[in-house]
């Protein structure tokens, strides 16, 4: 059974800063304040995010053997067998359909597309 630190590392949480250049556009546009846009880059972040935590946890489900050998990626939940390939499918699967959720809900057709991309 996999914990919730182990779900965060696959999820790789850490790397979510990396997305607030979603915000950028909106910064430079001196929309930022307008609520509105606001709120849908909100939620283009969030639909960012859980994209890629879907690619990066199809990724070590791939990898997981060459992983295994790796002096450092060995350590990672797939590779390692504390998160099991059932559990890594349904996290996956889980999180990619929040993300299109999320994106076609409050971001609309376009921004959707480009997730999709």
């Amino acid at each position: 059974m996999a914990y919730i630190k182990d779900d965060l590392k696959l999820l790789r949480v850490h790397h979510y800063i990396k997305n607030l250049l979603v915000f950028a556009a909106l910064a430079c546009s001196g929309e930022f304040f307008n609520e509105k846009k606001l709120f849908t880059c909100i939620a283009a972040f969030a639909a960012f995010c859980m994209a890629s935590s879907f690619v990066y946890i199809v990724n070590d489900i791939r990898d997981r053997e060459r992983d295994r050998l790796h002096p450092t990626k060995c350590c990672r939940p797939v590779a390692s067998g504390r998160v099991s390939i059932p559990h890594a499918v349904a996290l996956a699967t889980g999180v990619l359909l929040l993300s299109f959720l999320c994106s076609i809900f409050f971001c609309g057709a376009g921004p959707t597309a480009l997730l999709a991309a």
